[in-house]
């Protein structure tokens, strides 16, 4: 077993898609702390929060930070004189080569520092509140002194339909037939003769 051990390290760095009021009340719950407590953890330094665990420890307080929304690596805690060297890890991928155990930093990322901004000077209108006013729309003044309007249902039109001359036809060539008339009748084809059938009898 390795007797190694690791430190968890924090810069302040929120997990993407988090919001600072979430992961505090996630993290107080996580410790058992009152929020306002952990406020040095998103100061934009690098606070260690836990020292002295197995490799194993170490990466179950990784994905517990981390799933709380707040960004979390261990990093092994190297004796005084000694240079620090990969860990092993629980196989060799070839002779010479180890991993390092879940949650270990290889590459140290550069700190960032979280901004600050001073929003002192701003305040927020209450909801609803009119932020610009409209500029006044002056009413349309237009003269209507020369137009009258007729008492509903005297039926004046007001515009004159286009008179449609009747058509003129010719009927003096037609007439009708008398009533019972065949007029349109087809005749009827006269079909061949009944064959002849007196040469036969039923016996």
């Amino acid at each position: 077993m390795s007797d190694k051990t690791y430190q968890i390290v924090v810069a302040g760095e929120l997990v993407d898609g988090t919001n600072l009021p979430e992961v505090k009340a996630k993290l107080a719950a996580l410790f058992k702390t009152p929020a306002e407590r952990l406020d040095p953890l998103f100061s934009g330094k690098r606070v260690v929060i836990k020292k002295g665990l197995a490799a194993d420890i170490a990466g179950k307080y990784v994905a517990a930070v981390r799933s709380a929304g707040l960004q979390c690596r261990a990093e092994e805690i190297v004796a005084e004189g000694e240079a620090q060297q990969p860990s092993p890890g629980p196989t060799a991928a070839a002779p010479g080569i180890s991993l390092a155990p879940v949650g270990v930093t290889i590459i140290e990322p550069p700190a960032v520092t979280v901004p600050k901004f001073d929003v002192s000077a701003y305040s927020m209108a209450p909801a609803g509140e009119t932020l610009i006013e409209p500029p006044a729309i002056p009413a349309l003044d237009i003269d209507i002194s020369a137009l009258n309007m007729d008492p509903v249902g005297d039926g004046t039109q007001l515009v004159e339909a286009e008179r449609v001359a009747p058509a003129v036809i010719d009927t003096a060539n037609l007439n009708l037939a008398p009533a019972g008339s065949d007029v349109g009748e087809m005749k009827r084809e006269e079909g061949p003769p009944p064959p002849d059938t007196s040469h036969l009898n039923l016996d």
